[in-house]
């Protein structure tokens, strides 16, 4: 297989002009850059971490996501072509790929290609019903809050108060995922707990389940 070392010339000077072409190409590109991000995120873009531009870029794109969606869903011929289009484009791996019969067993490339190999099946799924996501974006949505505030979160106190933090930022998280106000539902499932809800019925409390249920556990 071809590295990208092989493809550089030998000749010195051919080298060097190679890089200060692409550093030229790279100067001509920075200002592009930073126009774009003042227009998506106003002049605080010039100090904005990169984390929260990041962020800012994956809602953009799930915008889109979304629209092409809703665009598909009201189309029945456009999802149906939509489909067509990646069944037709899933065929095999590129020929140049290593296959995991031709490389060491023991290797971490072989590790990946058996991982992989052994879900097949799931990580395809999105090809034939296009409910379901290509990728755990949402997920990863979610938890930026999180991450970017991991370092307000180290003095938790205690093994259990660290615990007790992620059960408390999980609930509100997926309060949110399923549309509902995370401070209301906390207090009033609070309420409900030490006003002796059964523990039987818990499942009724979670999240995902607690607007269908709000009106019956009143």
């Amino acid at each position: 297989m071809t590295s990208l070392a092989d493809t550089l010339p030998d000749d010195p000077a051919t080298l060097k002009a190679m890089v200060l072409a692409e550093r030229e190409r790279a100067d001509r590109l920075a200002p592009i850059i930073r126009e774009m991000q003042r227009h998506r995120f106003g002049r605080r873009a010039e100090t904005l971490p990169l984390d929260q531009m990041e962020l800012g870029l994956e809602e953009v794109q799930q915008e889109e996501a979304a629209e092409a969606a809703r665009e598909e869903k009201a189309d029945p011929a456009k999802r149906a072509a939509a489909a067509a289009k990646r069944r037709t484009n899933r065929g095999a791996l590129p020929a140049h790929l290593p296959r995991i019969e031709t490389i060491s067993q023991k290797t971490k490339l072989a590790e990946a290609i058996r991982y992989a190999l052994s879900r097949w099946a799931g990580l395809s799924l999105f090809l034939d019903d296009g409910h379901i996501e290509l990728d755990n974006n949402t997920v990863e949505r979610a938890i930026r809050p999180l991450a970017l505030n991991r370092k307000n979160a180290l003095f938790a106190g205690s093994d259990e108060g660290a615990e007790h933090w992620a059960i408390l930022a999980s609930l509100i998280e997926t309060a949110k995922l399923n549309d509902i106000d995370p401070e209301a539902y906390l207090a009033d499932v609070i309420t409900r707990i030490v006003g002796g809800h059964p523990q039987s019925q818990i499942g009724a409390l979670m999240p995902w389940a607690y607007a269908e249920h709000a009106t019956d556990l009143a």
